[in-house]
């Protein structure tokens, strides 16, 4: 039974890296047979470039949430290497506290910007997609970012060794 708890929370843990995953799979399947259809068969179809939309941002902010989890956002390691280790682990404390303020100001306006999406009832033109639900992901992301940038950066600081593959 404890085995297969640990299964589900690493599943939940897990579950924007699988989104992203998912998401980048079906942006180039759908960008692929959008290339073959309108030039091999001179047949484009009209509704792949929203879901590509679609597809790219969910495929962004999810990876993002991953990334951040890892420690892996971008940064210049070249130049804060050259830092004695104590001003470095500083650095990072300042650069998650700049991050996370900037991470809950977006999570502030993204659901300021999905209540007004959905209030509009605005949607996509071809296939009707609520463009709330397409960039209500902001907002869930960036907590998910806030969420995960704690965890790494309280593992790096206190030396805490974090899960690298999310497996155990």
């Amino acid at each position: 039974m404890e085995e297969m708890m640990k299964k589900v929370i690493n599943f939940f843990v897990n579950l924007d890296l699988y989104i992203a995953c998912v998401t980048l799979v079906v942006l180039i399947l759908i960008t692929f047979t959008g290339v073959i259809s309108r030039y091999c068969f001179n047949a484009p179809y009209t509704w792949g470039e929203e879901m590509q939309l679609f597809m790219i941002v969910w495929t962004i902010w999810f990876a993002g949430s991953a990334s951040c989890r890892y420690g892996q956002q971008i940064c210049v390691d070249m130049v804060v290497d050259l830092f004695p280790k104590t001003f470095q682990k500083v650095l990072e404390v300042v650069i998650y506290i700049i991050s996370a303020a900037l991470l809950f100001y977006l999570f502030k306006k993204g659901i300021v910007y999905v209540q007004q999406l959905y209030k509009t009832n605005r949607t996509t033109e071809i296939l009707h997609i609520s463009r709330a639900l397409i960039y209500s992901c902001v907002p869930i992301c960036s907590l998910l970012m806030i969420v995960n940038m704690t965890y790494a950066t309280w593992c790096s600081v206190f030396g805490k060794k974090k899960k690298e593959e999310g497996n155990e």
